[in-house]
């Protein structure tokens, strides 16, 4: 009986831990930043000027604005920086 109780007790806490696993992580995680992304051409090998193709700005609601190449375009390479936290102000 008492062996019993134990791995109940156990599943119970399992179960729990594991439910509420994606909430504590984001808990944690603290607020966004909105994200700055330079985007430069590397097509050709070698050294070469950093030629930028586009500058773009993610906010805290994903919103993008910017111009030229997007990150990930082909041929291109990204450098990101990140600035202010976004501060929710919703419960």
């Amino acid at each position: 009986m008492k062996k019993r109780l134990i791995v109940i007790a156990v599943a119970l806490v399992s179960v729990v831990l594991l439910s509420s696993g994606p909430a504590t992580l984001k808990a944690k995680a603290g607020p966004a930043r909105v994200t700055y992304y330079t985007v430069h051409y590397r097509c050709i090998l070698g050294p070469q000027p950093p030629d930028v193709v586009g500058e773009w700005e993610e906010d805290c609601d994903g919103n993008w604005n910017g111009w030229g190449n997007m990150p990930g375009d082909g041929c291109t390479e990204t450098t990101v920086t990140y600035g202010e936290r976004c501060w929710n102000t919703n419960p």
